[in-house]
């Protein structure tokens, strides 16, 4: 029968019943879920209908695979593994979306390096390599005094 107190340490949702008497304790939540925002598609990638998710704070609703949420502009989404009737809900991996496909965690690995223009400071330096080259311009030149 076991004798104690109940306590519940408020990180995990694991509860302990305290004293003897056996099978005091409940399931702790699964970790992390690994799922990562497309944000150029606006799309959650990893998730399956064992996950729940939280759009900019609002209420959890389950991942139907159907009916994806999509999500264009600014958002903050919180993903968790939902609970069961016998194991909590898991803990929440966030991810962000912004209106212009910029935030992290998206599944490009290579990094992003700003813009694909050409820097005004290359065309103006290979002009003056091309003047130099050419002779019509030699920044160290010196002109000779006769003496």
């Amino acid at each position: 029968k076991g004798s104690g107190n109940n306590t519940d340490d408020g990180n995990t949702g694991s509860r302990n019943t305290g004293g003897s008497g056996g099978g005091g304790n409940t399931p702790q939540a699964p970790s992390v879920p690994q799922v990562k925002a497309d944000d150029t598609k606006n799309i959650l990638v990893g998730m399956d209908t064992t996950m729940e998710y939280s759009v900019d704070g609002g209420g959890w609703q389950t991942y139907d695979p159907a009916n994806p949420p999509s999500l264009p502009g600014n958002h903050t989404v919180q993903v968790r593994t939902k609970a069961t009737d016998s194991i909590p809900a898991g803990e929440a991996t966030t991810l962000r979306f912004t209106a212009k496909g910029t935030a992290g965690n998206e599944l490009d690995d290579v990094p992003k390096t700003g813009d694909n223009r050409t820097p005004l400071s290359f065309y103006l330096a290979l002009a003056l390599m091309s003047l130099t080259v050419l002779g019509i311009c030699r920044p160290n030149r010196r002109k000779r005094s006769s003496v």
